[in-house]
């Protein structure tokens, strides 16, 4: 978000009133969660009033946070905020409304409204895919579709944005008018029709209606063949598609809006091939027997239920659903409204010999030993839970690292607040983006606004730019066999050497090639690849007199940066590398990019900015700086099972070596996760551990290749229970300085052979 308001301009818009006025200063963007602002002095707080929470509560936490813009609808002690400006409307929600109605006005471009039951956010995120490469497009952020949300998303659109999409959602009467009012689409979409939120209505033509209300005003509709004869006075110009499965509907649909946007056909079959896969707010995974399991452990309320339904049931094409709860989860739950809410998605409650569960089903009776071709809903995050998934599970998944996409958004979020808004960022995604995972990372951080990519090696960029990536990519490592990759993938090489920038520009010559972009690496103390400060005038003549190579940018790379107890070696660098581009700068007669940061170098001397910032390892939630790590949220999370459970007798000796030998009778764990893995065999016989239900357990004996051993004798695990190595217990810091390393080590260290799993959570 990058809005341009003054507080005088809220105030006339949303017709409201100071309680106190003390500047007049920009307003950049809009938060209603104290935990996600990161650069308050621009931003305006909206103290919301839910059933559950009142944001008035939180002004002193956001006033601490530097926020000296609020917008209230209650009186508000403002002696305790002097700095702060107070802007008292009658309802905060409405008056993010107002605002946003008037901010969409600004702009005569298309605007898609998308709503239906099923597959709004889908169709967005695939839209979007298909349609970026012509348009600069602002969408809803991930399901931004209820009355909150899409005046938010509103505020996503700004000068150079020329195509809007928004998602919209319902839950009751009246709702959709208010959303179409905001949103003013020129253009509409409904995605599907079915029972998600229909029990607030009374039929289902009645349901429908309401939907369509975001439509009235719409020059062209597009809508699924078989709700065409639903509508009772068209007045826009319709475009219906049809399919098998919804996937397939979906693809469909998306291949008339490209069409009609002028996107040629070959354009859109080879976007379809990478159309991303959309993680929703659910975890899902195959299971055993063609069985798709669905997990979902946000939301633990009857609307977080139905939600969870909805999508279950979007992709069920008839398939058997079935829903899984913890008794102990659904004690606190009104039983009537809980089966009222799972019978509208005609599930019925089942029996099953899964003593602590409650079942609802297609069939009244489930045996989950022989179920197949069913999807699952698992709801919660109970043990008993987990041990069932655990069984349902397909054997290729017991071990696994998730990737949290919403903590990777979050902690962007916390480094671009520390640079100038003129200052790009660079993502190092080297060794498969710190072994996250290559290309489902750079479109993600592609999505977060990213300006700069950095690759150790070509084949990386390569890879990249057949996945379809556009962005300026550096490769910090190239030499003779790199150069024809370089040229053919626009790759941009970094070059340290006199050697190596002379073979480039002999090939330069030979390919006929003028104006290459190459970065310069300066050496200021690290004492690995660079050109020598005293090497300075010998590079400015060659560049000067080399038409085949042009100058993207001057780099260096600070060796002791995250060091807080002597700035004195990195001062120097930083002193060495300003006198060095400065020099290049004034010799080359077009402007050049300067970077010397790392994401240590961010966090601790923000101040030596200059252009170009490199972000690596401080994306995923790690700084030496306290205070910035006290922001950032951590990304990864390895996971595993347990595969069995046996007694040690007196005497008896495990694994490898014998090296542990019981002195009493004790019990033990096996989970299939070993040093091939990344867990180091370093952590043997106790020097490191897991966490199963939330508890410490030791490991016993030597870690194996492909398994280890946990002490379990004081606790009742499970074959199945959940395993955490690294995550909310243990994170990648803590297991790192276990191991006497550091967190780069054990996250490039995690093996290929085990999943990536993305979870994307919805607000």
């Amino acid at each position: 978000m990058n809005i341009n308001y003054t507080s005088s301009d809220i105030q006339t818009i949303c017709t409201g009133s100071f309680l106190q006025n003390t500047n007049q200063e920009a307003i950049h963007s809009i938060a209603y969660d104290t935990r996600k602002i990161h650069q308050g002095s621009t931003t305006l707080f909206a103290c919301l009033k839910t059933a559950t929470n009142n944001g008035h509560k939180y002004i002193e936490e956001g006033y601490k946070k530097r926020v000296r813009f609020f917008l209230v609808d209650e009186n508000v002690a403002t002696k305790k905020f002097p700095e702060a400006t107070f802007i008292k409307v009658n309802s905060v929600l409405e008056a993010l409304q107002i605002w946003a109605k008037h901010h969409r006005k600004k702009f005569n471009i298309p605007v898609i409204a998308i709503t239906g039951s099923a597959g709004k956010t889908t169709v967005k995120e695939w839209m979007y895919h298909v349609l970026s490469e012509k348009f600069k497009i602002n969408r809803s952020p991930k399901s931004f579709n209820s009355q909150l949300g899409v005046a938010l998303s509103l505020f996503e659109i700004s000068e150079d944005t020329e195509l809007a999409i928004i998602e919209a959602g319902i839950s009751k009467r009246s709702e959709m008018a208010k959303l179409e009012e905001i949103i003013q689409p020129n253009i509409g979409v409904l995605t599907s029709f079915g029972m998600a939120h229909r029990e607030n209505f009374d039929s289902e033509e009645d349901h429908f209606k309401e939907k369509i209300v975001l439509f009235k005003n719409c020059e062209k509709l597009f809508i699924p063949n078989q709700l065409k004869d639903k509508l009772a006075n068209p007045t826009s110009l319709i475009y219906t598609f049809d399919g098998g499965t919804i996937e397939e509907n979906n693809i469909n649909l998306i291949r008339k809006i490209a069409f009609d946007f002028g996107i040629t056909k070959t354009a859109i079959d080879i976007k379809i091939q990478t159309l991303p896969k959309i993680a929703l707010r659910m975890e899902s995974l195959d299971g055993i027997n063609n069985n798709l399991l669905l997990f979902d452990a946000y939301n633990w309320n009857l609307d977080g239920l139905e939600q969870a339904l909805g999508y279950q049931l979007s992709l069920s094409n008839k398939k058997d659903r079935y829903l899984i709860l913890s008794k102990s989860a659904t004690v606190k739950l009104n039983t009537s409204s809980l089966k009222k809410v799972v019978a509208q998605y005609s599930l019925k409650e089942a029996k099953s010999t899964e003593k602590d569960l409650l079942i609802f089903g297609s069939n009244v009776e489930v045996d989950f030993n022989k179920l197949s071709d069913a999807i699952l809903l698992f709801k919660g995050n109970q043990p008993e839970l987990k041990r069932l998934a655990s069984k349902m599970k397909a054997r290729n998944h017991s071990t696994f690292v998730e990737i949290n996409l919403p903590a990777l958004k979050n902690n962007i979020g916390v480094w671009k607040s520390r640079v100038p808004k003129t200052c790009q960022l660079l993502a190092m995604v080297k060794a498969q983006s710190y072994g996250a995972e290559l290309t489902k990372i750079t479109e993600f951080l592609v999505q977060q606004g990213i300006g700069y990519l950095g690759v150790a090696f070509a084949d990386e960029g390569v890879e990249l730019r057949k996945s379809g990536v556009k962005l300026p990519i550096i490769v910090m490592n190239t030499d003779l066999s790199s150069w024809q990759d370089c040229f053919q993938y626009k790759l941009e090489p970094s070059v340290y050497s006199f050697d190596q920038m002379e073979a480039l520009v002999t090939e330069l010559i030979h390919e006929g090639i003028d104006q290459f972009p190459i970065h310069l690496k300066f050496d200021t103390g690290m004492h690995r690849l660079g050109f020598q400060s005293g090497d300075l005038e010998r590079v400015i003549q060659y560049i000067k007199a080399q038409p085949e190579i042009k100058v993207q940018s001057v780099f260096s790379h600070l060796a002791d940066a995250d060091n807080l107890n002597d700035s004195s070696f990195t001062l120097l660098q930083l002193k060495s590398f300003q006198h060095i581009s400065e020099n290049v700068q004034k010799a080359l007669p077009y402007p050049i990019l300067r970077h010397v940061l790392n994401s240590e170098g961010l966090g601790n001397y923000p101040e030596y900015c200059f252009d170009m910032v490199r972000l690596g390892i401080g994306m995923f939630g790690i700084s030496s700086n306290p205070e910035v790590e006290k922001t950032l949220e951590n990304v990864i999370a390895w996971k595993s099972t347990i595969s069995q459970i046996k007694d040690i007798n007196i005497g008896e000796s495990l694994g490898y070596g014998r090296s542990f030998i019981a002195d009493k009778k004790t019990k033990i764990a096996i989970i299939p996760v070993g040093y091939a893995d990344g867990f180091q065999r370093r952590l043997s016989n106790g020097k490191g551990g897991v966490y199963v239900n939330g508890k410490y357990h030791p490991t016993v004996g030597r870690v194996c290749m492909d398994m280890l051993m946990i002490d379990c004798a004081e606790d009742n695990l499970q074959v199945g229970d959940e395993v955490e190595i690294i995550g909310p217990n243990q994170n990648l810091k803590n297991l790192a300085d276990i191991c006497d390393t550091i967190p780069y080590e054990i996250m490039t260290g995690l093996s290929a052979r085990m999943p990536r799993v993305f979870i994307e959570e919805i607000d």
